[in-house]
């Protein structure tokens, strides 16, 4: 099977979104103004890179892109909240020599070069810190889970507290922690751990 229009059309919005608006949108809060900022911003940078002469080496950024993601085409189910971007490792490489290229095109000037990279540090900066905040609640859930297991507590009593304590930004499954604001859970292991809640009264022994 090679790959077709619904492979096309993942390529060309999911990296580019991904590296335009880097944030986790269950994260925080963003304006879409903000959001749509980011994406005029990005198209005005490339068209006026391409007005100004970028050149065919403006194409081997989205050319490593590609490349990269040809492999794993048919896993190219990612899902709106970014599942599954392990596959784009790779690719953020093509996407740095792209954005390299596009900015010593438009931005010829050492300050304003520079103004623009400090910009994109601190862009990547913020974003981080909102990215991480679920990966950090993340853990705390899987200590909490540990603990239930340690003191025998049902799916049911645990699931219960869960909620309450994470609110809707938690997703519980069968009284499994599932997912918290594009976390994902226990992917792996899920019937494992499923099977040490149901039976508590195996892990004191």
């Amino acid at each position: 099977m090679t790959p077709g229009k619904y492979f096309a059309q993942k390529f060309v919005g999911t990296p580019y979104k991904f590296f335009v608006q880097p944030s986790n949108l269950t994260a925080g809060n963003i304006p879409a103004f903000v959001l749509c900022s980011a994406t005029v911003a990005s198209l005005a940078v490339l068209f006026w890179a391409v007005i100004r002469g970028a050149g065919p080496l403006a194409l081997v950024g989205p050319a490593v892109i590609l490349i990269s993601t040809l492999p794993v085409y048919s896993y190219f189910y990612v899902a709106p909240d970014l599942r599954a971007t392990r596959y784009l490792y790779f690719a953020a490489i093509g996407w740095a020599v792209l954005a390299a290229q596009l900015l010593t095109t438009v931005f010829i000037r050492p300050r304003t070069f520079g103004a623009a990279l400090v910009g994109i540090i601190l862009i990547s900066f913020a974003s981080l810190q909102v990215n991480v905040r679920p990966w950090r609640t993340a853990g705390e859930i899987v200590g909490s889970i540990a603990t239930a297991i340690r003191q025998g507590r049902s799916p049911e009593q645990s699931s219960a507290e869960w909620q309450n304590r994470y609110g809707d930004g938690l997703e519980v499954k069968d009284g499994i922690p599932a997912v918290y604001k594009g976390v994902y859970l226990f992917v792996n292991g899920y019937p494992e751990l499923r099977n040490m809640l149901s039976k508590p009264e195996s892990t004191g022994r």
